[in-house]
């Protein structure tokens, strides 16, 4: 028996991109139309995604805000998003769900200002207009979560003269989907 040519065979197998994560994490509670965030550490590529629970392709939406369908509440919303990238294979899909709940109505405040401007050692109260709602802010000009101050007491202005006070707020209840952020700014006299 006569033996065979030698066959070399090489392959190159492509490096998959990281599929996308997204914030709120899936399962989250939403308002009817509310947003969400993808991500992935996959540098250069590209997301595309569906809302209607549809295997997404290149040929998608993309981006990385989502603008949630609206929808009554207790309406499950379904994302499904893929990461794609020239060279790489596509990643596996991620689905992630939110369900559609009412909304909690954004905060207001309640101040004695003249021309604009508060005075130092003025009070400020938040007031929620959701019944059992409570109220997180911020001072310092980042967005309010639950981890922010929470409010109970009016608050005190202490900043020096000529400055400018911007309050950032949130009213939280259980069950609902957070209200939007309410932001005021004084300048203090």
């Amino acid at each position: 028996m006569t033996s065979s040519a030698k066959v070399t065979f090489s392959y190159s197998i492509k490096a998959q991109t990281v599929a996308p994560k997204a914030n709120p994490v899936s399962g989250t509670i939403v308002a009817s139309g509310g947003k969400i965030k993808l991500s992935t550490t996959t540098s250069g590529a590209t997301i595309y995604y569906t809302t209607n629970g549809s295997t997404p392709t290149a040929s998608s939406t993309s981006g990385t805000d989502v603008t949630l369908p609206s929808g009554s509440p207790g309406t499950v919303v379904t994302v499904k998003a893929i990461t794609v990238k020239a060279g790489m294979n596509n990643s596996s899909v991620s689905t992630f769900t939110y369900t559609i709940r009412a909304q909690v109505i954004a905060p207001s405040a309640q101040a004695t200002v003249t021309d604009g401007k508060i005075t130092r050692y003025s009070l400020i109260k938040l007031l929620a207009s959701t019944p059992g709602a409570t109220i997180y802010y911020t001072t310092n000009g980042s967005e309010p979560t639950t981890s922010s101050s929470r409010y109970n007491l009016p608050y005190w202005v202490t900043g020096p003269k000529n400055s400018t006070l911007t309050i950032k707020a949130i009213a939280v209840k259980s069950g609902m989907a957070n209200s939007t952020v309410f932001t005021i700014t004084y300048t203090i006299k």
